[in-house]
């Protein structure tokens, strides 16, 4: 045939081209074992036509699943607590269950889901950019659906005024070039 076979006591391993396009490594086993590290000296490893499954110790609680439009990572996702280089990339959606601690800090109230910055640094904060016609704003809710957020922090960038909301009623409109100083 097109394959080099060994058989033994406990299965079949076949080593051989099947087409003009691919060499094939088959076996009747249910998985292959390497007892020692492997390299690819392309650096691409790639599924055939499904998703591509990458796991630690055979566990499901500790992988990443890479599909179409869609890489889930199961278990936490560090990098040893400091990222180097650029850290990780995100391009389209990321959905999180659970916190999002943008930070080295640990000190975070406890109810809160996310955390920016760290004590070593005097200068932390929140960027939210929009385009100059745009609004750039922080909701606040119950999380039962979008009319459910009734308090708001607003910058409206075309008119350059800040509003502060709640109950779906506009408390507080700040613009112009005046200060308005509030002191309790």
């Amino acid at each position: 045939g097109n394959s080099v076979q060994v058989t033994t006591a406990h299965g079949i391993l076949s080593l051989g081209p099947q087409n003009s396009s691919w060499c094939h490594i088959t076996t009747d086993r249910a998985s292959f074992y390497f007892n020692q590290p492997i390299t690819v000296d392309d650096g691409i490893v790639q599924s055939y036509d499904e998703d591509l499954i990458l796991r630690r110790a055979q566990s499901n609680s500790h992988r990443l699943v890479i599909a179409e439009n869609l890489a889930t990572f199961t278990g936490a996702l560090t990098s040893g607590g400091i990222i180097t280089g650029t850290g990780l990339d995100i391009n389209g959606s990321a959905n999180i269950s659970g916190s999002l601690l943008v930070a080295t800090a640990t000190d975070y109230y406890s109810g809160c889901q996310i955390g920016v910055g760290d004590t070593s640094d005097s200068q932390n904060g929140l960027s939210i950019t929009t385009a100059t016609n745009g609004n750039g704003y922080v909701l606040f809710g119950d999380g039962t659906g979008s009319s459910s957020y009734i308090g708001q922090i607003r910058y409206n960038h075309a008119d350059d005024t800040m509003a502060l909301q709640s109950g779906n009623v506009v408390r507080l409109t700040l613009g112009g070039t005046k200060a308005v100083n509030v002191n309790g």
